[in-house]
């Protein structure tokens, strides 16, 4: 089995849409799924799509593996200490052009 990365916007997403459903089929909705929705929704900062292009151009400019650009996406640094410690936990140093164009793209959207 394949793992894939979602973001928290792309979660978010996937539960307003369940949540949708339920609602249009008039089902009782469980508070775990309302209590997730809400939980995922102060965390995201972004529109599914828009996290999703995010990952992929953080993907090209510091060659990175998806579940980092994730991570990246999710968190979104404003600066070099955070995104640092993102990636510290990877065990990684990029090069510090790299960092900053991470920064300028994020600061971007």
């Amino acid at each position: 089995m394949k793992i894939k990365y979602i973001t928290f916007s792309e979660a978010q997403d996937i539960l307003h849409k369940h949540l949708n459903e339920k609602t249009a089929r008039e089902e009782t909705i469980d508070d775990i799924t309302v209590r997730e929705y809400n939980y995922i929704s102060s965390f995201t900062r972004l529109d599914a799509d828009s996290a999703k292009k995010a990952v992929k151009e953080i993907m090209k400019i510091g060659d990175f593996q998806e579940e980092l650009a994730v991570k990246i996406v999710d968190l979104m640094p404003k600066d070099l200490e955070q995104l640092r410690s993102i990636l510290n936990t990877y065990k990684l140093a990029p090069d510090e052009k790299v960092l900053n164009n991470i920064l300028e793209y994020i600061a971007s959207i």
